[in-house]
């Protein structure tokens, strides 16, 4: 059995015209094995701490390991992002002095005021203020799953109102998951979707004050779930929206169309389980990829 062992070190050097820049270093090791000369383990180390893109560095490193092989690069070095986002890409938790915005290095507030109510994120709508909303400055990709746990702390039994989760691409290519009342259908957990046409709906009559709010993306196939005091609970079916490009902006929106009902809902965390963004950062990275 023969091993070699390959050794790749590229060296970023801070400067003060772009101090974002950090070291990058890549360790390659190749496995061949007499057995079957053609396959190849390859095992990479990566640590990077620079601001980049990272879909362009998973192919980059893909092309490296594979000798510049363009075969199947993209689908490896989709492979390669979900691997490294096993951990959560992204946490945050809403903690800061009562009636602070929530942190703006990581959110836009696109309606409305809300704010940090005793280390949660407050959405509070009502006559006065019919809609709250705020966006994750970073731009989701690939295929990804995230979810929030919230509270409802009023939620009147009136009118119409609701408050979701909501992967957008588009003002019609959309998924979300929400809370919701209405005079027909009352409380209910739903899905609400648009794949470039108009919106489906699908519900399950429940009503969870403490929940979790979940969306799944895998190919261009969104499924949600909320959590039932239990267990996760898939509401409605697989659904479509499409992937060009492959990129959705991740919302938090809370909407009464009454004027006199108040809805009131508390966040206390927001998770990216996984996915990329796309000015995402890679640390200590670890991939074992076998060619043949």
């Amino acid at each position: 059995m023969a091993l070699r062992d390959t050794q790749i070190a590229v060296e970023v050097l801070e400067t003060e015209a772009n101090p974002n820049l950090r070291d990058t270093q890549i360790a390659v090791e190749v496995l061949e094995t007499e057995s079957n000369p053609n396959t190849r383990v390859t095992q990479v180390a990566i640590e990077v701490l620079e601001v980049t893109n990272l879909m362009q560095v998973a192919q980059q490193f893909v092309q490296v390991i594979s000798n510049n092989d363009p075969v199947n690069t993209i689908e490896v070095a989709q492979q390669f992002v979900q691997v490294i986002s096993k951990n959560p890409i992204q946490t945050a938790t809403f903690v800061g002095g009562d009636g602070d915005p929530p942190d703006t290095d990581i959110w836009s507030v696109q309606s409305g005021t809300p704010v940090i109510d005793t280390n949660q994120l407050e959405f509070l709508v009502n006559s006065s203020e019919p809609t709250e909303k705020v966006k994750n400055k970073k731009v989701l990709a690939g295929d990804f799953e995230v979810y929030i746990d919230i509270d409802v702390d009023q939620e009147p039994a009136q009118d119409n109102w609701k408050f979701g989760l909501e992967a957008k691409k588009s003002p019609t290519e959309y998924f979300q998951v929400n809370r919701e009342y209405d005079n027909v259908n009352f409380q209910d957990v739903v899905i609400r979707t648009a794949n470039g046409g108009s919106e489906t709906v699908y519900r399950v009559s429940d009503n969870p004050s403490s929940t979790k709010l979940k969306i799944k993306k895998e190919g261009n196939t969104f499924r949600g779930w909320y959590w039932d005091g239990t267990q996760f609970v898939q509401i409605g079916s697989d659904v479509t929206v499409g992937l060009t490009p492959d990129q959705f902006w991740i919302q938090m929106v809370a909407e009464t169309k009454n004027n006199e009902a108040q809805l009131r809902v508390l966040v206390d965390k927001f998770t990216v389980l996984s996915g990329y963004f796309a000015d995402a950062f890679l640390q200590n990275v670890y991939l074992t990829i076998i060619e043949g």
